[in-house]
């Protein structure tokens, strides 16, 4: 069986996220090199299926890699796996990293596994998938320049990818090729969502209230100079962009982000607590986003929480002033995002509007995105990118070229 699928790929620090046909996908970005695959249990295929994500082990065979290997991906590397591997943030360039390789094509093969069941009503074991897809790199690596993006974006577009996803004791056989990649500027991808947003648009409510501005819609940020500010896991990236471009000579980014904290408060909680000798940064991560099923942990990994981001916040804020000197405070908004951005916001806010009301006789306003976009700005921006058309015209483009 073949499919078809546009996929916008946003390969972060702690989570990979990505659209497939619509689809949202949201998985840890981890995975874990196994030997063998540990089936558990005698569930119906319509119950592995219902569930793959969460139990995902894909055998990947790629030219982008140096030798074959069986994984759990995302959310069952961290539950089952025993030699989890994460993005090496700040040490490494995403571009060389394996990670973004394993996933994604793990990732799209689950998908086509799922998608295919879905239409057929049955497991098809042998599937082909031809791809076009937009992902994108922190803009301190993108102005590498294009040398360096090209042979990201060739990692998926030389060769044949193949995927065997297991599921209880069926296989099925997923081949993968790419038939086109363009790879953005995070900064700039975000410009495609925020520029294409509906008047009163859920994200632009509480920036229109704050400031008084009348039902706004996207095309308010087309002609401002923005200072992004996207808090990862490992790194933050503050570009400085205006219509669809960033400023070369600006685009900055800082080695530190919230996995930093996350990693001073799970050492706090692990030795103040009994029993999680052997907490990983993804499970604390758990706790410090589900409450609801981490009743006990959550409220302590919080308070563990608040000690640990005060240095990172203070490292940001400091970065956030060298950008607004170099740009001579010629900025009309600091946007601030990113999944990072979620647990600094009540310490991080008062003291950026305080920095903000300093400069430029407090012109400067600043739109903290809510936290249910927050996350998910670079992967709604890539698939504005797909959809408004632009990553066809460049397609053509660049196939006509050639």
């Amino acid at each position: 069986m073949k499919l078809q699928a546009k996929v916008t790929n946003d390969n972060g620090n702690s989570e990979q996220a990505l659209i497939i046909n619509d689809e949202l996908i949201r998985q840890p970005n981890t995975y874990a090199l196994e030997l063998a695959y540990k089936r558990v249990g005698d569930k119906s295929i319509e119950e592995l299926v219902e569930n793959l994500y969460e139990n995902l082990f894909v055998s990947i065979q790629s030219p982008a890699l140096d030798f074959p290997g069986q994984y759990y991906i995302g959310k069952a590397a961290i539950d089952k796996g025993t030699t989890k591997q994460n993005m090496n943030a700040g040490k490494e360039y995403k571009a060389d990293s394996a990670i973004p390789v394993v996933n994604t094509i793990g990732n799209i093969a689950a998908w086509a596994v799922k998608t295919s069941f879905n239409k057929k009503g049955k497991l098809v074991k042998d599937l082909e998938v031809t791809v076009d897809m937009t992902t994108a790199l922190p803009v301190t690596e993108y102005k590498l320049g294009s040398k360096h993006n090209k042979e990201f974006e060739n990692k998926f577009m030389e060769g044949t990818h193949t995927a065997v996803v297991f599921l209880g004791e069926e296989k099925v056989n997923v081949k993968i090729n790419f038939d086109f990649v363009k790879v953005l500027p995070e900064g700039t991808a975000v410009l495609f969502y925020l520029n294409h947003l509906s008047k009163s648009h859920e994200v632009l409510q509480d920036f229109a209230k704050k400031y008084d501005i009348k039902p706004i819609d996207g095309k308010y940020f087309q002609d401002k100079r923005l200072l992004h500010v996207d808090i990862g896991d490992g790194t933050t990236e503050l570009p400085i962009t205006r219509h669809m471009a960033f400023d070369e000579d600006k685009a900055e980014g800082l080695n530190m982000g919230i996995a930093h904290a996350i990693v001073q408060a799970m050492n706090l909680f692990t030795s103040q607590e009994t029993g999680y000798a052997g907490l990983n940064r993804q499970k604390f991560s758990e706790y410090l986003k589900d409450a609801e099923n981490h009743s006990y942990e959550a409220p302590k990994a919080h308070s563990y929480m608040q000690i640990a981001l005060q240095p990172v916040i203070s490292e940001i804020i400091n970065k956030i002033k060298e950008q607004l000197d170099k740009a001579y405070n010629e900025i009309d908004v600091v946007v601030v995002y990113g999944g990072g951005s979620i647990l600094m916001k009540d310490l991080m806010e008062p003291l950026l509007e305080k920095e903000l009301g300093r400069r430029k006789g407090g012109q400067i306003k600043l739109f903290w995105v809510p936290k249910a976009y927050a996350p998910l700005m670079n992967v709604e921006g890539m698939d504005a990118f797909m959809k408004l058309g632009m990553f066809d015209r460049v397609k053509e483009a660049v196939l006509t070229s050639n």
